[in-house]
């Protein structure tokens, strides 16, 4: 992506003064609900966030929790293709549909210096303790890299170790333990992380920034080691803050949008959501507020756009022009044909990979038939009879696998359907990009007519939302 300029006239007004405080605090809780669900790439944003806020000016006091802790035993997987041959028992994983997971790799976390578990009850205790401990004149962060679930209420939930939970009023809960006059602040980065917006209660010093909304999932949980595709949040976000990019990604463009020499934590959130292709689209705390706002008198969002209205408007239309799009009468139209291919695209697609399923599975079948009335015992794993189908036809049998006519059929047909998957990821994220032109667009809208006409009680806690999150980490 082409480098988005900077806004400098537009976000001068962003910079808040540091609040004196006795210290800062960061609380960072990583991890899966199981080892199943606790994934390298969260062990990875985890360390990259560690080793991020170590070259950020200033020191804090850094506790981390991440899923059981201290203890020895496998936490988390990773994944790495296993080669294409008999010793890495390929050929009886792809005919007995355990060839996506082959390659799996259990083992234990890597994370420096954990203080806790994330089991549920354990972690609102040390949390507890912690923000009722703090002075009024302190400032933490609130940094969550893991897994979460929707509900319908909104009361979404961080899955914690050990299939426990915590929601939105727990965490608020929690959070009302510290002092008023300290400033916490959050980011968090797992699915549905929008419903979070809510423990930026009026009054409470407190702001942040979610990775999706509410009702929407985000990227950022893979098993593979494989690290250049990492399109997450953090990652962004991060790497917009330290100037540093992650092995090479997450640092197009210019993140110090107002050349003042430091990036604060809402320029960094400006700089993901400028030039981060990803499917996410990110919110902060202000924008949470002004997308609640509901005035009756929003004009058409692409009609007499002015770059200089505000930082919003001046983005979407910058992402226009880096994608192509001539910010004129016609971009509406342009940005619905752009979007009407992508759909039909992710369609055509879709068709293509449930025939792509239905032939696999056909193969598979055909194959463990063959397999089956030869060697029944390699159908019961878990078993004596089994141990002896490895120790004694193992070879035999993949041997008669790699030998038979359908196998280079069901090899292709499965790597296809690998690349198919990634070509899915990137449909969805080219999609999301133009809807992110619309968000931006709607944002500047919402921002251009509270200034004008909002309520004052809303125009203030806007105010207060946005000095919070332009505050220096």
């Amino acid at each position: 992506m082409k480098p988005i300029l900077a806004l400098s006239l537009l976000l001068h007004p962003l910079i808040a003064e540091a609040i004196p405080a006795d210290e800062d605090f960061a609380w960072v809780i990583g991890g899966g609900p199981d080892v199943f669900k606790s994934q390298v790439q969260i062990e990875r944003n985890v360390l990259w966030v560690l080793q991020a806020m170590e070259g950020l000016p200033g020191e804090r006091n850094v506790r981390v929790f991440f899923t059981d802790g201290d203890e020895p035993t496998p936490d988390i997987h990773e994944w790495a293709a296993p080669p294409e041959a008999a010793a890495a028992l390929q050929p009886l994983a792809r005919v007995f549909n355990s060839y996506w997971r082959n390659g799996l790799r259990f083992r234990n976390h890597r994370i420096p210096a954990v203080v806790g578990t994330t089991a549920a009850d354990r972690l609102t205790d040390a949390l507890g303790a912690d923000f009722r401990a703090l002075h009024p004149g302190d400032r933490g962060w609130l940094l969550f890299i893991g897994h979460g679930t929707y509900h319908e209420d909104l009361d979404n939930r961080l899955e914690l170790w050990n299939d426990t939970e915590l929601g939105v009023g727990e965490l608020q809960a929690l959070l009302d333990e510290a002092p008023q006059q300290s400033r916490l602040r959050f980011l968090f980065t797992q699915c549905y992380s929008g419903a979070f917006a809510e423990l930026a209660t009026p009054g409470s010093n407190r702001c942040g920034f979610m990775a999706a909304a509410a009702d929407e999932v985000s990227e950022g949980c893979s098993p593979a080691i494989e690290k250049r595709d990492y399109e997450d949040y953090s990652t962004y976000f991060f790497a917009a803050l330290t100037g540093r990019p992650r092995d090479g990604a997450g640092l197009d463009g210019r993140p110090d949008w107002n050349t003042d020499g430091r990036v604060t934590p809402l320029e960094a959130h400006f700089h993901v959501l400028a030039t981060a292709f990803s499917a996410d689209i990110p919110r902060a705390t202000s924008e949470v507020l002004l997308m609640q706002w509901q005035p009756g008198n929003l004009t058409d969002l692409l009609a007499h756009v002015d770059e200089s209205e505000n930082e919003y408007t001046g983005l979407a239309l910058q992402m226009m022009r880096s994608s192509g799009i001539d910010p004129g009468r016609s971009a509406g139209e342009e940005m619905y044909r752009r979007q009407s291919r992508l759909q039909e695209q992710w369609e055509r697609l879709e068709q293509s990979q449930e025939r792509l399923r239905e032939e696999i599975v056909s193969l598979q079948q055909g194959l463990q038939q063959q397999v089956l009335g030869r060697w029944p015992a390699a159908g019961a794993p878990y078993t004596l009879d089994y141990t002896r189908f490895l120790a004694e036809d193992l070879g035999h049998a993949q041997a008669f696998i790699e030998a038979h006519s359908d196998y280079p059929q069901l090899r292709q047909r499965q790597e296809l359907h690998w690349q198919q998957d990634d070509l899915a990821l990137q449909i969805r994220r080219a999609k999301n990009q133009l809807r992110k032109i619309g968000h931006l667009l709607r944002l500047g809208r919402l921002k251009a007519a509270l200034e004008r006409d909002g309520p004052e009680d809303l125009v203030e806690r806007y105010r207060a939302l946005r000095e919070c999150e332009s505050a220096p980490f």
